[in-house]
Order: structure tokens, then C-alpha cells, then sequence
């Protein structure tokens, strides 16, 4: 049986005085209480014993300091057995051996892929009787890491597009929550109840986003400039509506070709309304496009299949593995991250 625990600093029962491996014992009563100890995307120097398998895992590599969102907190952490991405590409681009080398990394440990999730019991298609409202609709952030969507909500808002814009989710504003009989700090160490009056204001907002994706035929975004299979892929493709996005430079094979409409990075938007209303009117070969795409989502993309990586991840290191772990099939090719440096054999 698999038990989770999230607990860390800030958690009840932490002690700032206290290294993490000390707080453990102290709430837990055994410094080696956990199989695995997993961090994101901050991580710890603490020393482990040695039947404590450590796996952190980076953030968003994308800031526009690309050096303080992964190499500085991660590059300095000199105990994790494991060190993984969500995104494939960025392990060789940030932590290959020749730059283990030049930070003074170099014990032996095992870097991977941990790919991104969705949750099915939150995202998932309408009934088979029900009719999609929207026909396109415009997903996520809009700024110059992404391209085609500047590219399309431009031509929406010129109506050249007929499209909905959604604004993005994930940046909640300013308002206080006050809630009211939150059981958050009272509960066992470790233990959170999803639903919980403190939780009520961000499971409302995912709602709300979930219902747009699952009442809308085709869902556009991209992958940015650094060609990410963003979890936006994976939220689209469990909820029904058919992805229209340039081509994510991992997983292409086992997830996404065929089952979204490509776009291209340099299109403008009267191309890409051609490409649109190309499927648009074909309806059938959209719905085949949506169920193939959901097929895989279920098999690959659902959250239950990140934790069965991180458990191959903790049994590899386990066992003694180091090098390099990369589950599905990638393209390390060239991309832009936004302080304009790019991986060292791109031009």
C-alpha cells in the first residue's frame, strides 16, 4: 500500500530550527520514516540515511531569469539520488555532464523525466448526447513565449478568428480567503481533506476552466518557445476537445501525433484560420481525433501514471542506477528560453 504524506516546512509540527531530516524524526518518530522524499521546487541539503531514497524535482524553467528558477536552486543541492524535469529536453540543457562538471556536481545520481499530469476525476469529456457550444477557444497565458497565441487571440479580437478567449487560471488575483472552519492545521501531520472550506476558492476556479475545455471543440495554445508538452495537453486531450498547438519536442510519438491539429510557430492568423475551419469541417475526423486523444491521456498522461514513475524513478536509484532515465521519446533540438540563451549546439 502506497501512503503519501505532504508535510513540510510551514506544516504543523515544523521546527525552523530543525533540519528537515531532524523535523522527521521529531513529528515521525524515525529519521528514516519515509521510503522517499520528494521536493519541488525547492530543495534541501539534508544528508538522508541511506533507505531514504531523495528525489527533487525543478519548477518552471521559463522566468526571465533562467538561472534562479532552476540552476541556482537546484545546482547547489549536493544530496538528491534523484534529479528530474517535467520536461525531457531541459535535463540535457541545464544539467548535462558537462555542466555537472563545471558546477562541481559530479557524484553519481540518476536524472529523468517526470513527465507532467491531469486529474480524470476532474477533467473529462460531455456525455455522447451533449453538443460542444464553442468551436474554438484560445487557452493559457498570452505573452511572447507564446507565439501562436499572441498569433490567435490577435485574430480573435480582430474577428478574424471566431474563437473565445479563456483567461488563464493559473494566477490567482488578490483577494483574502477567510474561511471558516478549516480543519488544515488541526488534521494529523501529513494529512490534507480535499475538501476543505480553504481549498473551496481554487477548486471553484478549476472548475470553471475544466467546464470550458470539456464544452469547447478545439482548444488552442502552444508549447511555447521552448516546446513544452505543458500540462494544458494533457487537461485538453482527457476533457475531449482536440488540441490545436505546434508539435511538443517530447512525447510526440506515444502521445500526440495524430490526434492534434498542427499548427506552426510562424504562421499568422490567417493561416492558422485556414487550418481551423479545414477540421472544423469535418466533424467526424474531429471526434476520431478526440477519442484517440483521450485513450492516451488515460494511458499516459493521468496523474496515478506520474506516481508509478516516481516510484521507477526511486527503485532505479535503489538499485544503484545513475546516468540518465527518459521514459518517452524527445527531440533535443534548438528553443529559446526567455533570457534569450539557448542550448550550447544551437546557433
Amino acid at each position: 500500500m502506497l501512503k503519501v504524506t505532504m508535510w513540510g516546512k510551514g506544516f504543523p509540527g515544523w521546527k525552523d530550527d530543525k533540519s528537515l531530516v531532524d523535523n522527521i524524526e521529531a513529528t515521525f518518530g524515525a529519521r528514516d520514516y519515509f521510503d522517499i522524499v520528494y521536493t519541488m521546487p525547492n530543495g534541501v541539503q539534508d544528508l538522508f540515511p541511506v533507505n531514504t531514497v531523495y528525489v527533487h524535482s525543478m519548477g518552471d524553467c521559463h522566468g526571465a531569469e533562467w538561472e534562479v528558477d532552476c540552476e541556482k536552486s537546484t545546482w547547489p543541492l549536493a544530496t538528491p539520488d534523484v534529479i528530474v524535469s517535467r520536461y525531457a529536453f531541459e535535463i540535457f540543457d541545464l544539467f548535462n555532464w558537462e555542466r555537472a562538471k563545471e558546477k562541481n556536481r559530479t557524484r553519481p545520481i540518476l536524472r529523468g523525466h517526470h513527465p507532467d499530469c491531469a486529474d480524470p476525476e476532474k477533467l473529462f469529456p460531455l456525455p455522447i448526447n451533449q453538443t460542444r457550444e464553442v468551436d474554438v477557444q484560445l487557452f493559457g497565458a498570452v505573452w511572447e513565449l507564446y507565439p501562436i497565441r499572441m498569433a490567435v487571440a490577435d485574430a480573435i479580437k480582430k474577428e478574424l478568428i471566431r474563437g473565445k478567449i479563456f483567461s488563464h487560471q493559473g494566477y490567482f488575483g488578490d483577494e483574502k480567503v477567510e474561511p471558516t472552519n478549516s480543519s488544515l492545521l488541526t488534521l494529523p501531520p501529513g494529512s490534507v481533506d480535499p475538501t476543505d472550506p480553504a481549498l473551496a476558492h481554487i477548486h471553484a476556479r478549476y472548475a470553471v476552466y475544466a467546464a470550458a475545455l470539456r464544452n469547447t471543440r478545439i482548444c488552442v495554445f502552444d508549447s511555447s518557445k521552448i516546446h513544452k508538452a505543458i500540462r494544458k495537453f494533457h487537461e485538453a486531450m482527457l476533457s475531449g476537445c482536440v488540441v490545436a498547438s505546434d508539435m511538443p519536442d517530447e512525447m510526440e510519438d506515444e502521445v500526440f501525433r495524430g490526434v492534434i491539429i498542427r499548427l506552426e510557430r510562424h504562421w499568422d492568423g490567417q493561416r492558422i484560420k485556414q487550418e481551423l475551419e479545414w477540421y472544423l469541417k469535418r466533424p467526424q475526423l474531429l471526434d476520431r481525433m478526440a477519442i484517440e486523444a483521450f485513450k492516451r491521456a488515460r494511458e499516459h498522461l493521468v496523474c496515478e501514471k506520474r506516481v508509478d514513475r516516481l516510484l521507477q524513478l526511486a527503485a532505479r536509484a535503489r538499485r544503484g542506477d545513475v546516468g540518465y532515465w527518459f521514459p518517452y521519446g524527445f527531440t533535443g533540438g534548438c528553443r529559446e528560453y526567455t533570457d534569450q540563451r539557448k542550448p550550447d549546439w544551437c546557433p
